[in-house]
């Protein structure tokens, strides 16, 4: 298994076009963004003022940096990259000579691990720039830097970054599961990415249709299966890493009685890792049953 990884790493990390436009984008344009704005507020002093209106502490930086993964538009590069990795075999025409050499889980899952492996080192990376930039910026716009490095761990930093963290993976492993079945089923990049997102859409947007059921058929139980669906326990994840409390759903049960549900922190997780063994098993029951020849 190992060779099987590092030979998937090295064959994705090696296309430049693919890794720069879909993942090293997020560290460099951290740096062209604070260029940018140093240069624009530099011109203007309404500018200035209204930047100073952000909460720059490198502390906050460096955790908002996580919340910005659960994000749809910036899950929809992720989910490109992914589809890109899971489907470079087909544009390649490689399968052929690859698949007698390994078995087929081993190639899904080393796919899989490079995905999450590679993200959640660029999100490192561009936690650590966005902190840095934070720490400068506050500086030169003499505003609270925050605490010092001592002071923050000592308050917590390192346990909260590593939540948010563990929070993105999961997300990731969420959107790349995705990928990896529309991938699979469509042989193609772009069929991939497409029908990835309309998943990844729905999850999303679920909770409106769930609702609509209810407001037209009373189905209190069935809106309720909304906490069992990812993007729901995502966010309940980052609400109790956050504000220390469950996200909760509120549900009218009568005229007079509104019932209010959340899950536990370990529950989410529990739910989160199911839809992603399951997502990942059918990713690979697919490409077994594949003819590749």
């Amino acid at each position: 298994m190992i060779h099987i990884l590092n030979a998937e790493w090295q064959k994705t990390i090696q296309n430049k076009w693919l890794v720069g436009f879909t993942v090293w984008i997020f560290p460099t344009g951290i740096i062209g963004l604070a260029l940018v704005v140093l240069f624009f507020t530099a011109l203007s002093n309404d500018l200035t003022q209204f930047y100073m209106q952000n909460d720059l502490r490198w502390t906050t930086q460096l955790l908002l940096t996580w919340n910005n993964t659960l994000i749809f538009q910036v899950q929809i590069i992720f989910i490109a990259f992914a589809a890109s990795v899971f489907a470079g075999e087909y544009r390649n025409h490689t399968w052929k000579t690859i698949v007698p050499r390994a078995r087929r889980w081993q190639l899904i899952t080393a796919k899989f691990m490079v995905v999450i492996f590679l993200l959640t080192a660029t999100f490192i990376i561009t936690s650590l720039l966005v902190a840095l930039v934070a720490r400068l910026a506050s500086s030169f716009y003499g505003l609270d830097p925050g605490p010092s490095f001592a002071e923050a761990i000592s308050n917590g930093l390192i346990q909260q970054y590593l939540a948010k963290m563990g929070i993105s993976i999961l997300s990731w492993g969420i959107v790349a599961s995705y990928a990896a079945i529309a991938t699979l089923t469509t042989r193609s990049v772009l069929g991939g990415t497409l029908a990835a997102l309309a998943i990844n859409a729905l999850d999303i947007g679920i909770p409106v249709v769930l609702y609509l059921l209810y407001l037209l058929f009373g189905w209190a139980q069935v809106a309720l299966s909304y906490l069992y669906i990812p993007s729901y326990n995502l966010q309940n994840l980052l609400s109790w890493v956050t504000v220390g409390t469950a996200f909760p759903i509120s549900m009218p049960m009568g005229e007079d009685t509104i019932q209010t549900v959340s899950h536990s922190p370990a529950a989410s997780i529990l739910i989160l890792s199911i839809w992603i063994a399951g997502a990942i098993g059918t990713a690979i029951l697919i490409f077994r049953r594949q003819d590749i020849s």
